[in-house]
């Protein structure tokens, strides 16, 4: 069992705080059927604890959208530092990039200006996949500084198994 996540869009950024961002998902091959994701943003400001990503779930039921009871909510120091999901996911996606394309050669906290790239990240939540609630939803994130929003976006994701790659003939 696994997370597919597929079509992610930056629905709004405030140009106060962003000059662009980025959202994207891809396979990186036809064997291989995870879709990994890319993140890419240009800050303008410090981003430190003062900043909190907040992830909503929503299940798709009747093919419509419903919002359930899973939320998270996490600052943005102890979300990239801490986390060992999506934190996990973003400090492996940042050290992807060529170091001498990053903002700081190593991650650290509070994050300067600049331009930030998170590329194939895989979210490893297999310790979550038996236990989730339901099996197909939306993620839609808020970014906020003390409570002011920043950006948001969303994600849809699927539940799905790995099939078999034995390819057995008669």
């Amino acid at each position: 069992m696994y997370f597919s996540l597929e079509h992610p869009r930056v629905t709004w950024i405030d140009k106060e705080y962003f000059l662009n961002a980025a959202f994207k998902s891809r396979l990186r091959s036809r064997s291989d059927p995870i879709h990994y994701v890319t993140l890419n943003y240009t800050s303008v400001k410090v981003m430190d604890n003062n900043f909190t990503v907040s992830l909503y779930f929503y299940q798709l039921l009747s093919n419509v959208y419903k919002r359930s009871f899973v939320d998270i909510h996490m600052k943005f120091c102890d979300l990239m530092e801490k986390d060992e999901i999506i934190g996990d996911a973003l400090r492996s996606g940042y050290y992807r990039v060529p170091e001498k394309e990053r903002v700081m050669s190593v991650w650290k906290c509070p994050a300067p200006p600049g331009l930030y790239s998170y590329i194939n990240m895989r979210f490893r939540l297999t310790a979550l996949v038996d236990t989730f609630p339901f099996q197909e939803g939306r993620v839609y994130v808020n970014v906020t500084d003390r409570g002011r929003l920043t950006a948001n976006g969303y994600i849809d994701f699927h539940i799905k198994a790995l099939r078999s790659s034995n390819n057995t003939t008669a």
